[in-house]
């Protein structure tokens, strides 16, 4: 037993110089992976530095205020406070408009302080940087918030003409004319095509739109009817599927494909045989379409015949023979679970087999 794992493990001299030097070699790679992780750590924190000290000489704020002088955002005025809130884009505000808004002096000047120094925001969160920041304003401001590029005007009020639309499909030029703006015209698509805006209070849902802008919108949302109700899984389409909450463009290829197999599809329970699909997405697809196939009829496994058993893509020309000689040389299938004690039926395809059969009433 010892020999045959000695000899398992045994090299000649050359393969023993060979694997040292391996050894030698990743070692090294190892070593230098530190050395250059302890490198770029010094000159980021170097970069800190030099920032902080120029941010530090930029401020000409009054001295910072102590914890009795310091007037923050009051959660009591909060909701009087929303009424002047407008949108607004924190790489160009300036520090006066800022404490025109409800933040104090000191935290103002270190928002412009941070610009100046070469800090840029690029999301709501990033504000937060600015250090020391009120965070309860914070809250209340950054559903107000739009990052836009140099070039690009925020939307002005006086540019506004409102008319009837529908949220699925208003295209960018009418989001503009309506008052959105080109970055929250990016939410409301990125939402859309998660699922559709059913009603207009589900605006409050979408990212970066203000309660004021969604209450002077929901007053002319019109939902088209194809959006209000349940997709039919037999006629949606696939940039309909897709829509629904959970089913992306994996799924809704999926179940496109299979009703094109098939014909069509008789029933939820034929969604069972598509990869990956659990209860819980099932139900999700289950809760979100409906399913009911115009002119469907079920083929009797007591009357038809092999060819026309064979004519479902998935019964094969010797499963259909065994139904016939089933019925004919023993009794009458009573049920068509009985199906799947037959030797050839294919226990992995019977969700896409069984919906497909029926046994008739006067059987």
């Amino acid at each position: 037993m010892f020999s045959k794992w000695a000899n398992w493990f045994y090299m000649t001299p050359v393969e023993r110089k060979g694997s040292a030097v391996l050894m030698v070699v990743l070692l090294m790679a190892l070593l230098a992976k530190f050395v250059i992780y302890a490198w770029q750590q010094d000159i980021h924190n170097e970069e800190n530095r030099e920032t902080l000290v120029r941010f530090s000489g930029n401020i000409t704020a009054p001295s910072m205020p102590n914890k009795k002088e310091d007037q923050r955002f009051d959660s009591k005025s909060a909701s009087s406070l929303n009424d002047s809130f407008y949108i607004f884009d924190p790489n160009a505000i300036t520090a006066e408009e800022l404490m025109r808004l409800g933040l104090v002096e000191y935290l103002a000047n270190r928002v412009e302080a941070y610009r100046n120094a070469g800090g840029t925001f690029f999301k709501p969160e990033d504000v937060l940087q600015v250090y020391d920041m009120d965070t309860l304003w914070w809250q209340h401001a950054k559903r107000y918030m739009v990052f836009v590029n140099k070039n690009q005007q925020l939307p002005s009020s006086t540019d506004v003409s409102l008319f009837s639309f529908d949220p699925n499909t208003v295209e960018v030029e009418e989001a503009f004319k309506l008052g959105i703006s080109e970055w929250q015209f990016a939410q409301l698509k990125k939402y859309r095509e998660r699922k559709p805006i059913q009603s207009a209070n589900e605006l409050n849902d979408v990212y970066g739109f203000d309660p004021y802008l969604v209450s002077v919108l929901k007053k002319h949302v019109v939902i088209d009817d194809s959006f209000a109700t349940l997709p039919e899984l037999n006629t949606a389409d696939t940039i309909r599927l897709k829509q629904l909450q959970g089913i992306g463009s994996y799924y809704a290829r999926q179940i496109i494909g299979l009703r094109d197999q098939l014909g069509l599809i008789a029933s939820h329970e034929v969604l069972w045989s598509i990869p990956g699909i659990d209860s819980a997405k099932w139900l999700t697809i289950y809760s979100q379409t409906t399913c009911e196939p115009s002119e469907f009829t079920p083929i009797s496994i007591n009357h038809a015949s092999v060819e026309e058993l064979a004519m479902h893509p998935f019964i094969s020309w010797s499963l259909a023979k065994e139904i016939v000689g089933f019925r004919e040389n023993f009794r009458p299938f009573i049920s068509v679970d009985e199906l799947e004690g037959l030797s050839l039926f294919p226990k992995k395809r019977k969700h896409v087999i069984l919906p497909y059969l029926t046994i008739k009433k006067n059987e």
